[in-house]
């Protein structure tokens, strides 16, 4: 390409320069709107689950108000509600400094956004000048018309295609950026309305902590005034559940002995075994591999309701000394609620435990499902369920059930098994 200044037009600014400038800004701009949409998204979606969480905690500290005796689960479910509502601000907190931290980027943006606004303008009006100057001292028809040769002629005409290409895109430059302004400065008034509902919330947030702190000691008070009383509930339901583990364990190593001796007898040279035998055998091994291959996916074993104390850990009450273990999990769900097995197998054992009423053991292969605090039992020993299959129903006065799973002996965690929700 001929150079401008042959022509007497040095006065076309270069547009490599401007071009690549621009398009590493909306590069960048991109970028940073796509990280920030993401973490603002990741922290929102935390905040919406712990606030379900504590509304479905909120519903079972009302219902502990209805009963006197439920003293201890309220304390409990207070306690939990505490942490997550601690949770909650932390993370309202966190969206705080990030929506800070938004506000303060694109307020630099708007800031870089409009300086190159005015060095577009300064740069367009001084093109227009000067073109105007070139118009009124040389016309583009005596410029193209004086060349010296057929292709000189052809080189200045594509010059002035060139030259009026470059004025048409310095005026859509303009045009975007101040569109590209105009959406960063509402985007700045909606951050700064988010960071004000945020900091709402948290005042809101920590009023609610204030209460439910000044309610766990006065019910935590409570309990240490009838520690004594407690210890002998608490006493009176590890005896019976150690009672209850130990007859589903002897259940379990009788279940196992028999499997082992059948498959011990079906690989024997003689070959010993029945074929119905072989048949249990092999139909026992696909279930208990189909049941472990739904690890994470099972159904909960009611239609609705939240884990109220986890797996595994053990519940101590504070300066009492008091502490409940937990081998599998409770669920809080509706009163009467119908109780389901959580895959399909065979109804191995039925027992009542006066202190959890029933409890219902079913056998997947390898694996065992037990379910208590059942007050109506809907099926029999020996009978195949599924999913869709009701075994109980819990009592009109009671929403929780006790739900384990097992391999062989070894206790497993429930969370674990069952599908998120």
């Amino acid at each position: 390409m001929i150079p401008q200044k042959k022509y007497g037009l040095a006065f076309l600014p270069g547009t490599r320069g401007r071009s690549k400038y621009l398009l590493w800004l909306l590069l960048l701009l991109c970028l940073a709107g796509q990280l920030a949409a993401q973490s603002r998204s990741d922290l929102e979606s935390r905040r919406q689950q712990l606030l379900r969480e504590i509304k479905a905690t909120e519903t079972e500290i009302a219902k502990t108000k209805r009963n006197r005796e439920a003293t201890l689960d309220r304390y409990l479910a207070l306690k939990s509600q505490i942490q997550k509502r601690q949770a909650l601000i932390s993370t309202l907190r966190q969206e705080i400094d990030f929506a800070n931290s938004s506000i303060k980027r694109t307020e630099e943006v708007l800031l870089a956004l409009q300086r190159d606004i005015e060095r577009l303008k300064e740069e367009y009006a001084h093109t227009i000048r000067m073109a105007y100057r070139h118009k009124l001292s040389n016309s583009m028809l005596l410029f193209l018309f004086s060349a010296d040769s057929f292709n000189e002629a052809f080189q200045r005409w594509q010059y002035i295609r060139q030259y009026d290409r470059f004025r048409k895109k310095q005026a859509r430059n303009i045009i975007e950026t101040q569109a590209m302004l105009e959406r960063k400065s509402q985007q700045l008034a909606q951050r700064k309305q988010e960071k004000e509902a945020l900091l709402a919330s948290q005042e809101q947030q920590a009023s609610k902590l204030n209460t439910e702190l000044k309610d766990k000691n006065r019910v935590l008070k409570e309990l240490k005034t009838s520690e004594s009383r407690l210890l002998a509930e608490l006493n009176e339901q590890q005896e019976a559940h150690e009672q209850l583990n130990q007859q589903i364990e002897d259940i379990i190593v009788a279940e196992m002995s028999r499997k082992r001796r059948e498959a011990r007898t079906n690989a024997s040279p003689s070959g010993g075994g029945s074929s119905s035998a072989r048949e249990r055998v092999a139909a026992e091994r696909r279930l208990s591999s189909e049941f472990s291959g739904n690890k994470g996916r099972l159904p909960w074993p009611v239609r609705s309701g939240r884990i109220s104390k986890p797996f595994g850990k053990v519940i101590e009450l504070e300066d009492t000394g008091l502490k409940l273990p937990n081998n599998g999990i409770e669920i809080a769900t509706d009163r009467g609620a119908k109780v389901y097995p959580v895959f399909k197998g065979e109804v191995t054992h039925i027992t009542f435990v006066p202190v959890y009423r029933n409890a219902i053991l079913v056998n997947h292969g390898d694996f065992f499902t037990l379910y208590y605090r059942v007050e109506d039992v809907l099926v029999k020993e020996g009978e195949q369920v599924g999913p869709d299959n009701a075994i109980g129903r819990l009592a009109g006065d009671g929403e929780i059930l006790h739900f384990e799973v097992w391999e062989g002996t070894r206790k497993l965690n429930p969370a674990h098994w069952i599908v998120k929700r």
